[in-house]
């Protein structure tokens, strides 16, 4: 799940990892992130801090709180790139953090590596 309000990024975002093969869905909001957040589950979030409507900070305390919340590996991409959002996005509970502008290789290799980690033991 990619949510990113901006369409230039989400473009690239879902090109990347559509072209590895990886599914990918995309909401430009915080509501439609959390409603579908209510319904369905996803095997990764890829969070934007700045929403149109909220923080994906929000979404990943959500993501966190739900049962099973901690086997979903979280990935802000985000252009808030001052130590301490980097803090506050690692202490809500996200597994890494990517700041824009970013290149495909730099995506990539973050998604592989949360996506391999075995989640059953955290």
């Amino acid at each position: 799940m990619v949510v990113e309000d901006d369409q230039g990024v989400s473009s690239f975002i879902i090109l990347v990892l559509e072209e590895e093969g990886y599914e990918v869905l995309h909401v430009d909001n915080f509501a439609a992130a959390l409603a579908f957040l209510d319904k369905e589950t996803v095997d990764m979030a890829l969070l934007d801090r700045n929403l149109p409507d909220g923080d994906g900070l929000d979404i990943c305390r959500k993501l966190r709180r739900k049962a099973g919340g901690r086997a979903i590996p979280v990935l802000f991409i985000t252009g808030k790139k001052d130590l301490n959002d980097i803090a506050d996005g690692l202490d809500v509970g996200a597994d890494d953090y990517l700041v824009k502008p970013f290149g495909q290789d730099q995506l990539l290799s973050r998604v592989r590596a949360l996506l391999s980690v075995d989640r059953t033991q955290i």
